[in-house]
Order: structure tokens, then C-alpha cells, then sequence
């Protein structure tokens, strides 16, 4: 369970999971804009892919990103979500 004593990062994807749960999406998108300095989150819900939150980052944080960025297979995680 996650708490406010927490870090924020992990605050963060503990709502995204959780939210993406009660909209009962099949997948959770991140995509990186440097240009933009953010990250856009999308869900997946009933086959369409849609805006669910942006989050602006650091150019530093950016630059690792884009370099990590490439193709990943599809892992499949069960979690938890409260009160459900």
C-alpha cells in the first residue's frame, strides 16, 4: 500500500494504476515528448486510446528517457486495487 510518506513518483503511478483499473483499461500508454517537456499517459478502454494525464519533466530526465526509448515486449501485472 502506498502512503503519503511515499515518494511522489510512486504516489503518481499508484493513481495511474488504480485509475486505470476503475476505467477498466486493457493498457497504460507513457509517451515522451522532449519537445514538449512532458509525458503523456494514455488508457486503452474498449479499443481506443485516450489522453488520461500529462506530466511535465525535467530536460535531464528527458534526455535518459529518450535514450532508454525503445521497443519493449508486453508484461502483464497483476495488482491490487483498494476497496475493490
Amino acid at each position: 500500500m502506498v502512503t503519503e510518506s511515499d515518494s511522489v513518483i510512486m504516489q503518481l503511478v499508484n493513481k495511474i494504476i488504480n485509475d486505470a483499473y476503475g476505467r477498466r483499461a486493457s493498457d497504460i500508454h507513457v509517451e515522451p515528448n522532449v519537445d514538449k517537456k512532458n509525458v503523456e499517459i494514455r488508457f486503452r478502454v474498449d479499443g481506443d486510446c485516450a489522453l488520461y494525464q500529462t506530466v511535465p519533466f525535467s530536460y535531464r530526465a528527458a534526455l535518459n528517457f529518450a535514450h532508454q526509448n525503445h521497443v519493449q515486449p508486453g508484461y502483464h501485472y497483476k495488482a491490487a486495487a483498494t476497496g475493490r
